[in-house]
């Protein structure tokens, strides 16, 4: 993550016969977990009370686009490592690297 803005896509693919419930992404029940280069794990997301439900229809699929260049938890250059949980399930692990942004002497 380095010289632009870095946007992930998390995409929800509901494969069973019933919607499927959740919130936005970041909030209440869908969160991101990330750890740090110096393993401090944390919890992306922010508390919403009444917040309105996402349904994600029978063999539907819900996507969110979240931009890491602009995540507090990134800011220091290091390999991260991402999951993303929504209630009970969770995502395969990303790795996320960012570059250091200060040029090299020199250069």
């Amino acid at each position: 993550m380095s010289g632009g803005v870095t946007t992930t896509a998390f995409v929800l693919t509901n494969g069973s016969r019933e919607p499927f419930r959740t919130t936005p992404i970041c909030t209440n029940y869908n969160r991101l977990v990330i750890v740090s280069p110096d393993g401090k794990q944390t919890e992306r997301f922010s508390w919403k009370k009444g917040i309105a439900p996402v349904v994600v229809g029978a063999g539907e699929s819900k996507v969110w686009s979240l931009s890491l260049a602009e995540t507090p938890e990134f800011k220091e250059p290091g390999t991260y490592r991402m999951t993303w949980k929504i209630g009970e399930a969770e995502s395969d692990e990303t790795v996320v690297v960012r570059e250091d942004s200060k040029k090299p002497d020199g250069g």
